[in-house]
């Protein structure tokens, strides 16, 4: 839980209700698709937590970077399995670039992204829902959690005045 003021960072992928239903289905649930949210309820959630929304940042490019990379790697897959040196039972290429082909298109269309929310405690709340704190995260000694980070010369450090949700 965050005291009155504190910030936090949140990222996550959004989807549109309209979103093609390509984007359903098994493939969605292993691509963090199947449950991704509009970004209004996120905006909504931060909100009913206390939460004031300082900013709300398009992150989809990043998005499209690991499709472009996981089409490298359905490549390199659907060779070495053409090749023999590679057996993927039930492995349909054919699938899998259908479901990336669909979900570009769904980002070029703005019903698939990932968003970043900037967001602060409310100085007015008192109490408060309480939030899962991140994976990758430390405990201060006192038993809280506080995200770390890695700078040049290697020592972890927290970062200040964040928490970061993993949802």
């Amino acid at each position: 839980m965050l005291a009155p003021g504190g910030r936090l960072g949140l990222t996550d992928l959004t989807k549109a209700a309209s979103a093609p239903a390509e984007l359903e289905g098994l493939l969605a649930w292993i691509a963090c698709i199947g449950d991704a949210q509009p970004a209004i309820r996120y905006e909504a959630w931060l909100r009913s937590a206390h939460f004031d929304i300082a900013e709300r940042l398009d992150r989809s490019a990043c998005l499209l970077d690991m499709i472009h990379q996981v089409s490298g790697r359905l490549l390199i897959a659907e060779v070495m399995t053409g090749l023999r040196k590679l057996e993927l039972p039930g492995f349909d290429p054919a699938q899998a670039k259908q479901f990336l082909a669909a979900a570009s298109r769904a980002i070029a269309q703005g019903e698939l992204g990932y968003v970043l929310f900037l967001a602060a405690k409310s100085h007015t709340s008192f109490g408060g829902g309480s939030l899962r704190i991140c994976d990758g995260c430390s405990t201060n000694g006192r038993g809280s959690k506080q995200r770390i980070r890695a700078p040049r010369n290697g020592e972890l450090r927290p970062l200040p005045q964040y928490a970061y949700l993993g949802l």
